[in-house]
Protein backbone atom coordinates (compact mmCIF):
# COMPACT_ATOMS: atom_id res chain seq x y z
CA UNK A 1 0.00 0.00 0.00
CA UNK A 2 1.20 3.46 -0.75
CA UNK A 3 0.49 6.53 1.08
CA UNK A 4 -0.20 10.16 0.11
CA UNK A 5 3.30 10.77 0.29
CA UNK A 6 4.36 7.89 -2.26
CA UNK A 7 5.68 5.95 1.08
CA UNK A 8 4.64 2.58 1.41
CA UNK A 9 2.20 2.09 4.62
CA UNK A 10 2.59 0.75 7.45
CA UNK A 11 -0.05 -1.99 6.42
CA UNK A 12 2.85 -3.27 4.03
CA UNK A 13 6.12 -3.37 6.94
CA UNK A 14 6.56 -6.78 7.63
CA UNK A 15 8.67 -7.50 11.26
CA UNK A 16 11.37 -9.82 11.02
CA UNK A 17 13.37 -10.84 13.86
CA UNK A 18 17.03 -12.09 12.95
CA UNK A 19 18.65 -14.37 16.01
CA UNK A 20 22.52 -13.02 14.57
CA UNK A 21 21.04 -9.23 15.55
CA UNK A 22 18.23 -10.24 18.37
CA UNK A 23 18.22 -7.38 21.13
CA UNK A 24 16.95 -7.38 25.09
CA UNK A 25 15.52 -4.43 26.50
CA UNK A 26 17.35 -3.03 29.78
CA UNK A 27 17.20 -0.20 31.41
CA UNK A 28 18.71 2.54 29.38
CA UNK A 29 18.15 0.83 26.00
CA UNK A 30 18.59 -2.41 24.52
CA UNK A 31 21.21 -4.53 24.33
CA UNK A 32 22.20 -7.39 21.78
CA UNK A 33 21.97 -10.61 23.12
CA UNK A 34 25.15 -11.85 21.15
CA UNK A 35 27.26 -9.34 23.43
CA UNK A 36 26.66 -10.81 26.61
CA UNK A 37 24.54 -12.87 28.73
CA UNK A 38 21.05 -11.15 29.38
CA UNK A 39 21.13 -11.29 33.54
CA UNK A 40 17.35 -11.64 34.68
CA UNK A 41 17.96 -8.61 36.83
CA UNK A 42 19.02 -6.51 33.79
CA UNK A 43 15.99 -7.63 31.69
CA UNK A 44 12.93 -8.07 33.95
CA UNK A 45 10.25 -10.69 34.11
CA UNK A 46 10.38 -12.25 30.82
CA UNK A 47 13.74 -14.18 30.97
CA UNK A 48 13.28 -17.38 33.04
CA UNK A 49 15.89 -18.38 36.06
CA UNK A 50 15.59 -22.14 36.12
CA UNK A 51 15.55 -24.34 38.92
CA UNK A 52 18.53 -25.98 39.72
CA UNK A 53 17.17 -28.54 42.13
CA UNK A 54 14.13 -29.08 39.79
CA UNK A 55 16.06 -29.86 36.67
CA UNK A 56 18.48 -31.98 38.39
CA UNK A 57 15.82 -34.08 39.87
CA UNK A 58 13.72 -34.45 36.56
CA UNK A 59 16.96 -35.08 34.79
CA UNK A 60 18.01 -37.76 37.29
CA UNK A 61 14.38 -38.99 36.87
CA UNK A 62 14.50 -39.35 33.00
CA UNK A 63 18.16 -40.18 32.34
CA UNK A 64 21.19 -41.92 33.93
CA UNK A 65 23.72 -39.84 34.18
CA UNK A 66 27.59 -39.61 36.31
CA UNK A 67 26.89 -36.84 39.25
CA UNK A 68 29.42 -34.75 37.39
CA UNK A 69 27.73 -34.73 33.91
CA UNK A 70 24.52 -34.48 35.34
CA UNK A 71 25.97 -31.00 37.35
CA UNK A 72 27.64 -29.94 33.88
CA UNK A 73 24.16 -29.99 31.74
CA UNK A 74 22.76 -28.41 34.66
CA UNK A 75 25.28 -25.14 34.89
CA UNK A 76 24.52 -25.28 30.80
CA UNK A 77 20.89 -25.21 31.14
CA UNK A 78 20.74 -22.47 34.12
CA UNK A 79 23.59 -20.36 31.30
CA UNK A 80 20.88 -20.89 28.85
CA UNK A 81 18.32 -19.40 31.20
CA UNK A 82 20.15 -16.90 32.27
CA UNK A 83 21.60 -15.54 28.75
CA UNK A 84 17.90 -15.06 27.15
CA UNK A 85 18.61 -16.78 23.96
CA UNK A 86 15.69 -19.76 24.05
CA UNK A 87 12.99 -17.03 25.02
CA UNK A 88 14.58 -14.74 22.59
CA UNK A 89 14.62 -17.50 19.54
CA UNK A 90 11.85 -19.43 20.20
CA UNK A 91 9.85 -17.54 23.18
CA UNK A 92 9.99 -20.68 24.93
CA UNK A 93 11.77 -20.59 28.88
CA UNK A 94 13.63 -22.80 30.44
CA UNK A 95 12.22 -25.06 32.44
CA UNK A 96 12.55 -29.13 33.47
CA UNK A 97 9.77 -30.45 31.37
CA UNK A 98 11.23 -28.13 28.20
CA UNK A 99 14.71 -29.04 28.57
CA UNK A 100 13.71 -33.14 29.46
CA UNK A 101 11.19 -32.92 26.53
CA UNK A 102 14.06 -31.68 24.36
CA UNK A 103 16.65 -34.15 25.19
CA UNK A 104 14.38 -37.31 25.10
CA UNK A 105 14.01 -36.37 21.40
CA UNK A 106 17.75 -36.65 21.05
CA UNK A 107 18.31 -40.11 18.88
CA UNK A 108 20.52 -41.21 22.14
CA UNK A 109 23.57 -41.16 23.88
CA UNK A 110 24.59 -39.70 27.44
CA UNK A 111 23.23 -37.24 28.86
CA UNK A 112 25.68 -34.73 27.73
CA UNK A 113 25.28 -36.06 24.20
CA UNK A 114 21.68 -35.44 23.96
CA UNK A 115 21.76 -31.80 25.64
CA UNK A 116 25.10 -31.46 22.75
CA UNK A 117 22.88 -32.47 20.24
CA UNK A 118 20.04 -29.88 21.13
CA UNK A 119 22.16 -27.27 21.36
CA UNK A 120 24.05 -28.39 17.95
CA UNK A 121 20.29 -28.15 16.22
CA UNK A 122 19.76 -24.39 17.60
CA UNK A 123 23.26 -23.53 16.82
CA UNK A 124 22.73 -24.91 13.27
CA UNK A 125 19.00 -22.90 13.37
CA UNK A 126 19.62 -19.59 15.27
CA UNK A 127 23.37 -19.70 15.97
CA UNK A 128 25.12 -18.53 19.20
CA UNK A 129 24.58 -21.82 21.34
CA UNK A 130 28.03 -23.23 20.62
CA UNK A 131 28.59 -21.69 24.17
CA UNK A 132 26.26 -23.84 25.70
CA UNK A 133 27.40 -27.25 24.47
CA UNK A 134 29.10 -29.69 27.55
CA UNK A 135 32.54 -30.45 26.78
CA UNK A 136 34.31 -31.65 29.31
CA UNK A 137 33.68 -33.35 33.47
CA UNK A 138 35.16 -35.16 35.52
CA UNK A 139 33.21 -38.52 36.10
CA UNK A 140 32.92 -39.04 40.19
CA UNK A 141 30.30 -42.03 42.04
CA UNK A 142 29.44 -39.59 45.14
CA UNK A 143 26.20 -41.32 44.70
Amino acid sequence: MVNARGDLGPSSYVKVRLPSVATRRVAGGELPVDVRPVRSWDAGADVSIVDRNALRSALTDAFAADPAELDEVVRAASDLADSGRLVADLDVAVTPAVVVSHLRDAPGGGLADRWNWWMGSLEIAFGGYRRFEVRTWEPREDQ
